[in-house]
């Protein structure tokens, strides 16, 4: 949640009932202007 990922991801994935896997959300992308975010949390993901 310290990253800069947009607010909107943040909220869904707050939101995102936990599992023990993690928690899982689907992002619609209907243009690029997520592209960023979603690398960014892919990132975070594969560092953990």
């Amino acid at each position: 949640m310290d990253s800069t990922i947009c607010d909107t991801l943040k909220t869904a994935i707050a939101a995102a009932k936990p599992y023990a896997e993690g928690r899982g959300i689907r992002i619609d992308v209907q243009d690029n202007t997520l592209v960023n975010d979603i690398q960014q949390l892919i990132t975070i993901k594969l560092s953990t």
